[in-house]
């Protein structure tokens, strides 16, 4: 890694000289700094760490501003960070940068490298240097600072740069108050664009960082991807790969990388941790979904377009819920196969509301079966009637599936894993998949869009449609 050095006579004539191009960058990085960021890449559909590098310092005005970096657990997002925070402080001349990270702890890590970085005593002196517990101040006017993890620090600022590291442990709010941070600006002969980069390992499925991966296209943030794979350093020819620890994800590509972890310390990091911990954390393939509700939910498999038209189907499950009104999802059932087909949601919370969208959306209505969630049996609609009875008053038949307990989410757990009674869920119903893919073990209350799925896992029949009042 980084480390403090004495330059010799060509680096000092050198460490002043701002690089032009992307292999006189890489080599200033290797030659002043001794780390030598991978220009390769292993694993295919990822980028090397330097793309940042480049991306960061060259500021492409064809390019997008915004980026996110994602990689593994000790990847070097925090080193590569701190790198291109000191390339801006020294080429950049007056450039405002600010380091937010998911705690200050974090925060801390990043500007920590950063001074040892400039812990140079060659650039101690020409630079002369202000620097506190949190901030650093060059005599060219460039400077940066930490900020604590709360939207009172964030609000104000006013900055070139703002790096955010591990935002998948960002503060919902706080990270939507840092974007309003950046403006662009000159800094000495160079045009800087106001840009947030954000730097995380993916741990939490549906979480900060999942989110804007996803969104990263429609948003125009740029996405580099590695992992250990990526970073590792070339593997010796003699070494057999075959009986290597690291087969399965490296497959041999380690004999042309050029990174900076030893592949005996990659080994002995794979040896100390369960093969759940090595994919989130290392490899960086799917999020941890150790602590999920539905752990087995695969978009990819579950997901799917419903095979009927809406009227065609015949029954619903409704709940109720005083604050968000009624949700409806309108289901297809055979006795093997379940396929919720739709969502509807309408938050007057009154049912003849709720129908008047059903129709405009193709449902059938009334609908000649309703299951009513267990813990809506009892609940008045907006017009004050109790809503079991005001479905009997149009016609339809009433059921009520239990209340929701483990063994209702067993069965769903089940569905999800059975190839002989399977579940689907159209892509129409987006409230439902969001809570199937982020809904938490011993979270002290369901979402009424779970409740609904469990509703409709015990209690509809064939050919059925799902509907629930909140």
């Amino acid at each position: 890694m980084t480390n403090a050095i004495y330059l010799p006579e060509l680096a000092k004539r050198v460490q002043h000289v701002a690089p032009k191009t992307p292999r006189s960058l890489w080599t200033w990085i290797d030659m002043i700094l001794s780390f030598e960021v991978a220009r390769t890449v292993a694993t295919p559909g990822h980028v090397a760490p330097f793309e940042y590098i480049q991306h960061a310092y060259f500021n492409d005005p064809d390019l997008p501003r915004d980026c996110i970096v994602w990689a593994n657990r000790g990847g070097g997002k925090t080193q590569l960070g701190a790198i291109a925070t000191l390339l801006d402080l020294l080429f950049k001349p007056g450039i405002q940068i600010r380091i937010l990270g998911g705690s200050l702890e974090q925060s801390t890590r990043m500007f920590s490298a950063l001074r040892t970085m400039l812990d140079v005593t060659a650039w101690k002196k020409s630079l002369t240097p202000s620097i506190t517990g949190r901030s650093i101040t060059l005599n060219n006017g460039s400077a940066v600072e930490i900020l604590p993890q709360s939207e009172r620090a964030v609000r104000g600022q006013r900055v070139h740069i703002l790096r955010c590291d591990e935002v998948d442990l960002f503060d919902e709010d706080v990270w939507q108050a840092a974007q309003l941070t950046t403006r662009s600006g000159m800094c000495g002969d160079t045009y800087v664009r106001g840009t947030i980069e954000a730097f995380s390992t993916m741990h939490r499925p549906g979480g900060l960082m999942q989110r804007l991966v996803d969104d990263a296209h429609r948003a125009g943030r740029r996405v580099f991807r590695w992992n250990v794979i990526d970073t590792l350093r070339t593997c010796p020819p003699a070494r057999d790969c075959r009986s290597c620890p690291l087969w399965t994800d490296c497959a041999g590509r380690a004999k042309t990388t050029r990174g900076f972890l030893d592949i005996d310390d990659a080994v002995q990091l794979r040896n100390r941790v369960d093969p759940e911990t090595w994919a989130v954390e290392m490899v960086g393939d799917r999020p941890d979904t150790r602590d999920l509700l539905l752990p087995n939910f695969d978009p990819e498999h579950h997901i799917a377009h419903a095979d009927r038209p809406l009227r065609e189907l015949t029954a619903c499950v409704l709940s109720h819920d005083e604050s968000r009104g009624l949700f409806g999802l309108i289901v297809d059932a055979d006795g093997h196969h379940l396929h919720i087909a739709d969502e509807l949601r309408d938050a007057t919370g009154g049912l003849r509301s709720f129908g008047r969208r059903a129709i405009e959306r193709g449902w059938r209505w009334p609908l000649p079966h309703v299951v009513i969630d267990a813990d809506s049996v009892r609940a008045f609609d907006a017009e004050g009637r109790r809503l079991a009875d005001a479905c009997r008053t149009m016609g339809s038949t009433v059921g009520r599936p239990g209340r929701c307990d483990p063994a209702g989410i067993a069965r769903v757990r089940a569905m999800l894993q059975s190839h002989r009674r399977s579940l689907r869920i159209d892509p129409r119903c987006r409230t439902l998949l969001t809570a199937c893919q982020r809904a938490r073990i011993g979270e002290p209350i369901l979402s009424q869009e779970m409740q609904s799925l469990l509703a409709t896992v015990r209690g509809v029949g064939r050919q059925a449609v799902v509907v629930q009042a909140y």
